[in-house]
């Protein structure tokens, strides 16, 4: 829902030059009792009194313009030009077709005096902004405030970056998502080697021709990331080892690494770091990583409360160390689909003390059977699950059974057993069951 622009008459005057005696509430207290109001009826307050005007005017201010709004380039321009000083931090413009033929009344918007004030930008998803339109963006000198910058799948290369990098009223930047552009190692080392860039601490940037070059940028750039986003970036064992090695990295809580091509030697590198021990977040699915990785993540990172491994060739030797290692009782989220995992890994898994604290599992695309089924659905750890994956793990009657009946999984909220081998039997089972209302299954004609 888009928010209505923030304008009133034009013989309104700018609250700043105003000198007034406080009403019945200091100015503190006004200002806090605003907080607790929607924008609408901040806008009425400027009319009750000087102060009440004053104090709407300091309200941080977070403006939604995304997903085509209508006359959005009427409604920009009416901002430009209000002399209404509005402290607008936030605005999204997420999905609003911008392009090059909007540069002229974006050019005037950027003249404004809101662009000073603003904290955070959203540009993602239009696609076809591209290089022009968002260099007028990126080379702006009055983003000395702007804190959070999102410009994915906008169309933008390595030279949008490296304006990016060069502008000086950026050096605020804390968090940058740039994924999904045709950003290549070449932009990556111009926001690597820059110190105005020194601030940032959430880098997200899934674009595929980064390679480990790209990588090895990173690990060498001043900033100290809290969160680094590199899905399908194919930064191939010599970027992970790159990253594993990097002091900078010492901050890291999220890593996300998903799909790039890292085996066995580059994540035992980076696994195996003192500078991944803080990791709480961690995606290395679609790797080939083996199951002594398993054994790695088991024994060195003992923060972790989401891990996803799916499809990620652990096999079910390192799954057992995962779900059996003390290190691994903080998990919340855990993903090991499409692993060959077996009945024995159900079994443990499910024996298992250290996942007590498991809200979300999925196990899709093994090979549990009834057997790992029933396992698990007589577990006295899993009490905390809220989201069960079983699809595809070859379970028949007995195991749906075994879970219809079972009252050890009271917070599900989400049960998902589409593509197994049961009949009309375990169906009816389950339509009968505590579980029914969230239950995910095939329909058996």
């Amino acid at each position: 829902m888009a928010t209505p622009p923030l304008t009133m008459d034009d013989h309104e005057t700018d609250a700043s030059s105003f000198s007034y005696v406080p009403s019945c509430f200091p100015d503190d207290i006004c200002f806090h009792i605003m907080l607790f109001l929607e924008l609408n009826s901040i806008k009425h307050c400027v009319l009750i009194s000087k102060q009440w005007n004053l104090m709407a005017r300091k309200i941080p201010i977070s403006v939604d313009m995304s997903y085509k709004i209508e006359k959005l380039e009427h409604c920009l321009k009416l901002l430009s030009r209000s002399k209404l000083h509005w402290n607008m931090t936030s605005l999204d413009l997420t999905k609003n077709s911008l392009d090059t033929n909007s540069s002229v009344w974006i050019e005037i918007f950027m003249n404004s005096h809101y662009i000073s004030s603003l904290k955070q930008l959203n540009l993602n998803y239009n696609y076809d902004m591209g290089d022009p339109c968002f260099t007028m963006i990126a080379k702006s000198t009055k983003f000395q405030n702007l804190q959070v910058l999102k410009a994915s799948t906008c169309g933008i290369t390595d030279f949008s970056v490296q304006v990016l990098a060069q502008n000086a009223a950026m050096s605020n930047l804390r968090e940058l998502y740039l994924n999904r552009n045709d950003i290549t190692e070449s932009g990556v080392k111009a926001l690597s080697t820059s110190t105005i860039m020194s601030q940032l601490q959430v880098l997200d940037l899934y674009c595929k021709r980064i390679g480990p070059n790209g990588a090895q940028h990173l690990a060498l750039a001043p900033f100290k990331l809290r969160e680094l986003h590199l899905l399908a970036c194919e930064i191939q064992d010599d970027g992970a080892i790159a990253i594993g090695k990097s002091p900078q990295m010492c901050n890291l809580t999220l890593l996300d690494l998903q799909a790039n091509s890292i085996e066995t030697v580059g994540a035992s590198a980076l696994l195996g770091s003192e500078y991944m021990k803080n990791l709480t977040s961690l995606n290395l699915s679609e790797n080939k990583l083996g199951k002594s990785i398993g054994m790695i993540i088991a024994s060195n990172l003992s923060n972790l409360t989401y891990l996803h491994l799916g499809d990620s060739k652990i096999g079910e030797e390192g799954a057992i160390s995962i779900v059996s290692s003390p290190n691994m009782s903080n998990l919340t989220f855990l993903s090991l689909c499409h692993n060959s995992l077996g009945a024995d890994f159900a079994s443990t898994l499910a024996s298992s003390v250290h996942i007590s604290k498991l809200q979300k599992l999925d196990l899709y695309y093994n090979n549990l059977g009834d057997s790992g089924a029933t396992s698990l659905a007589s577990s006295a750890y899993l009490k905390s699950l809220t989201f069960l994956d079983l699809a595809y793990n070859t379970i028949g009657n007995e195991g749906v059974l075994s879970i219809a009946l079972s009252r050890n999984l009271p917070s599900l909220k989400r049960l998902i057993l589409a593509n197994n081998n049961f009949t009309y039997t375990g169906e009816d089972a389950l339509k009968q069951s505590r579980y029914a209302a969230f239950t995910l299954m095939d329909e058996l004609y």
